[in-house]
């Protein structure tokens, strides 16, 4: 991907100096188009202005170009697959040498940007005397909602887990990660640092690829281009478009999933890797684990709503095999799973003295904590492609992974199973890791408990979750011409598509893109 920086410190100054004082305030957006809040803007403003007295000063110090030490690291000559980097003076640096610093948050987000920032033009800065990481100069930007408020206020919802996964990575990989909370930020920082921003992800991509003030169009040469904007959705479903317009009108690729569900699927599987969180825990022998079921539910209401199992299952089975069963769960009143109401009195309690034991809501240590004591990690339907299966795996604790829907008159015929987790369905593995049983199927539903609680196994990390699968699927989706491939497709079909899109919901669109 060219994404260089300007050749001449003068031609990033001269970019950068009309931009501060422009799209200050007309060009920014109304909330219900995602407005930027006045005091956000004057901390970005902030933010140029001091980075504009670092280029100065870096230009009149003499420096033959601001970004010399972080863009051009080339391997050993002598052994190209040395681990030693070329920084074309006599200076030899390993990647030891130049791997971040340690991940800590700062404060909040704004704090975090403007660091990572100013790190970024240090390097710039330092004419070689200062090691730097060759991706510093590439900039990931996550405009993402889930994943700021999964880093700076404790989210534990999947797509906040995954966005920080990203984030973690993306960092330990040497790239500038900067976080907005949406759209509203994004178009600025590109205006500003644009050459350098790789790719921009978060949710409902739409919301900057129909705005004219955020995206590049013929009106707005300085906007983010559509290939460079990526669609951050976690479920990966053909018959998904949320609001047609929050979706990006490219496709396939361009919308990043956290679980794999097949090759009819034409999106980009991300993911993400449970290894580093999961290896920090120390599996318990199966000779000291409680004998126990953990049912997999953080809300009451997944216990009735398009469950597996009837309610009354629990207490029974607990009775009819002498063991017990505990779940994390709260009973949030706001909470409409599939958007349905609760019941007149509220759910049912499934909770039951000595046979089912809610321990109520818990952070993801103390979850891992009791997840590992339990023998077995019981799924209920919902929620779908959970990353707890995983965990479960890699402590030594089997899944009961339910089938929801089936054929009636064909049960076994796998193709038109639906289940709570069909990655694991499809990729494995199967028993006595994870075992599958028909909705409803009281019978099947104790058998398997009992083979579980008869046959422990070993951890289990599944390949793609390993934690280098994870971090090479990051560095291609970075490192990849998306223009190329942007190029590559029918140019007049999308652009129609998204005209179409409009014109369904009785609006028009008139945005000339321009890559």
């Amino acid at each position: 991907m060219q994404t260089g920086p300007p050749t001449s410190r003068f031609a990033l100054v001269h970019h950068a100096l009309p931009l501060i004082s422009r799209n200050t305030d007309e060009r920014l957006y109304n909330r219900d188009e995602n407005k930027m809040q006045p005091w956000r803007r004057l901390i970005l403003l902030s933010i140029g202005l001091t980075f504009l007295l670092i280029l100065s000063w870096v230009q009149f110090s003499g420096s033959v170009n601001p970004f010399a030490i972080i863009q051009g690291p080339t391997r050993s000559k002598q052994n190209p697959g040395d681990s030693v980097l070329d920084y074309g003076d006599d200076s030899a640096f390993t990647m030891d040498d130049v791997q971040p610093p340690k991940l800590e948050l700062d404060d909040n987000v704004e704090h975090w940007n403007m660091h990572q920032l100013s790190e970024m033009y240090a390097c710039a800065a330092g004419n070689g005397t200062t090691p730097c990481h060759p991706n510093r100069e590439k900039i990931i930007l996550l405009a993402s909602g889930d994943t700021k408020f999964g880093l700076w206020y404790g989210w534990r919802r999947g797509e906040s887990i995954w966005g920080e996964a990203m984030f973690r990575e993306f960092y330990d990989l040497g790239y500038t990660v900067l976080v907005t909370e949406g759209w509203a930020e994004a178009p600025f920082l590109y205006k500003l640092y644009g050459p350098q921003i790789q790719i921009v992800v978060g949710e409902r991509p739409g919301k900057c690829i129909y705005n004219p003030q955020c995206v590049k169009s013929t009106e707005n040469p300085d906007g983010i281009p559509v290939w460079k904007i990526f669609d951050m959705n976690y479920f990966p479903k053909l018959d998904w478009f949320g609001t047609p317009t929050d979706a990006t009108p490219l496709g396939g690729p361009w919308i990043a999933t956290a679980v794999d569900n097949g090759p009819d699927y034409p999106y980009q599987y991300i993911g993400y890797s449970i290894e580093e969180s999961c290896l920090a825990q120390t599996p318990l022998p199966a000779s000291q684990r409680e004998n126990r079921v953990y049912i997999l539910m953080k809300e009451l209401a997944f216990a009735h709503f398009a469950t597996a199992w009837e309610p009354s299952y629990y207490a029974r089975a607990a009775t009819d095999l002498g063991i017990k069963f505990v779940a994390g769960y709260g009973d949030d009143p706001k909470f409409k799973p599939g958007g349905q109401d609760r019941p007149v009195g509220g759910w049912k309690d499934i909770e039951e003295p000595g046979k089912v034991e809610n321990l109520g809501g818990m952070g993801r240590e103390d979850f891992l904590r009791e997840l590992g004591k339990s023998r077995l990690l019981l799924g209920v339907g919902m929620p779908n492609w959970s990353p707890s299966p995983y965990d479960a795996l890699c402590l030594g604790v089997p899944f009961l992974n339910p089938v929801r829907y089936f054929d009636q008159s064909d049960p076994d015929n796998q193709t038109k199973w639906e289940t709570q987790h069909p990655e694991i369905t499809r990729l494995g593995p199967g028993p006595p890791y994870v075992y599958t049983v028909h909705a409803r199927d009281y019978k099947g539903f104790v058998e398997a408990i009992q083979k579980a609680l008869a046959t422990p196994i070993e951890r289990y990390i599944a390949p793609h979750m390993k934690r280098e699968a994870f971090r090479q699927r990051l560095i291609n989706w970075a490192e990849t011409d998306w223009k190329a491939k942007a190029e590559e497709l029918d140019q007049v079909g999308w652009r129609k598509k998204a005209v179409d899109l409009h014109r369904e919901k009785g609006e028009t669109l008139n945005i000339d893109f321009v890559f």
